[in-house]
């Protein structure tokens, strides 16, 4: 019988096909040569005609040295139209993968004795690829779903493409994504391989005026809600202006829980120091603001200590309540202030530039 096996290779699950030879495979016990056969039988979408032609029209194009087509891309348009449901974001999912990766990956974890017939991943890839290549005007949104579909989210679980008999791999939409987004020419798979040093794995514009992107390859921004308390009004900002900077497809939703912050002639603190088109100046007015100027009156002009700070973490959980479920990281940038979330299950990161007993009062059992 037939074992599947799952191979850690660079963050990925490999089949065991091209990573050693058949031979190896078969005197190691975990691929026979029918094996072999069977798995590239799926991988290449052999039992489904429409895919099976396109698969061998794609051969052909790059046996012609991906001379543009017109009616390739038509082609693979339509394919696309025809498997939309299968292509979509599903927001209810692990990973949000689409129907077609999930099926997919059920096809590779199946039985050796299952009936293999996965949605065309694969195909669907390429077809994203074909149209991209062509001179689509939204090409990156077409590569990005590329890229999606092979597992982007699921630490590249799906992306054996290599193994198949595809023409085009996981490097071929990557580069050209990459490409896209920096404003390059489209590369063909023979320049990316030179480009990156791997081994060898009507009009157009006629054809191609026509064709939508479906809103449902659109991926929204990564969402990430961020509670920072601090008394240092650039200190606060600091670290949400580099995550901004870095992480450029997140949207973060900040809040300053102590809005009287250090210096307070700051002139235009919004525009200074929350600027970044990643980032919103919280001005928000209510209980929990009320709380924390309550707790700390002179927190823009003082150090003084924190008196009672179990007292306080208790009552602000208290006040904070449900509103507590909708965040996802408590940013503090001061030390002994990051305990008022202690008890709250939430990932909570420092950023220090005072001395970590900054506002700790001076007895020996608080500094405990």
């Amino acid at each position: 019988h037939v074992v599947l096996a799952m191979w850690p290779r660079a963050g990925r699950c490999w089949f065991m096909l091209n990573p050693v030879p058949a031979a190896v495979a078969v005197l190691s016990g975990f691929l026979s040569a029918s094996g072999l056969s069977q798995f590239r039988h799926f991988l290449d979408c052999q039992d489904d005609s429409d895919w099976s032609s396109f698969r061998e029209r794609v051969n052909e194009n790059a046996k012609a040295g991906w001379a543009r087509d017109p009616d390739l891309a038509v082609m693979a348009q339509q394919l696309l139209h025809s498997h939309g449901k299968s292509l979509e974001v599903d927001p209810d999912a692990d990973y949000g993968a689409s129907p077609g990766m999930q099926s997919f990956f059920s096809s590779c974890n199946a039985p050796p004795t299952a009936d293999r017939r996965p949605f065309c991943l694969y195909g669907a890839v390429a077809a994203l690829w074909i149209i991209a290549r062509h001179g689509h005007p939204d090409a990156q949104s077409l590569l990005r779903h590329a890229h999606f579909l092979l597992g982007s989210t699921m630490r590249h679980s799906l992306d054996f493409m290599e193994s198949s008999g595809w023409p085009i791999t996981s490097l071929d939409v990557f580069a050209n994504l990459q490409a896209a987004e920096q404003g390059d020419e489209f590369r063909l798979p023979k320049e990316v391989r030179s480009h990156y040093r791997t081994p060898p794995g009507g009009t157009a514009a006629a054809a191609l005026g026509g064709l939508q992107m479906p809103a449902s390859f659109k991926h929204p921004p990564v969402r990430v809600v961020v509670w920072e308390i601090g008394v240092h009004a650039s200190l606060s900002a600091e670290p949400l202006q580099m995550w901004a900077r870095l992480m450029s497809r997140v949207q973060l939703i900040h809040r300053n829980l102590i809005q009287d912050q250090y210096p307070k002639w700051l002139p235009n603190r919004c525009e200074t120091l929350y600027s970044h088109p990643s980032l919103t100046c919280d001005e928000e007015q209510d209980d929990i603001t009320e709380l924390f100027r309550r707790r700390l009156p002179q927190s823009a002009t003082s150090k003084d200590p924190i008196e009672d700070l179990d007292g306080f973490a208790e009552e602000f959980v208290s006040i904070a309540g449900f509103r507590l479920n909708y965040v996802d990281i408590f940013l503090c940038t001061v030390a002994s202030l990051c305990l008022l979330a202690e008890k709250v299950d939430l990932p909570i990161l420092g950023y220090f530039g005072h001395p970590l007993l900054f506002m700790v009062p001076e007895s020996s059992t608080a500094r405990e």
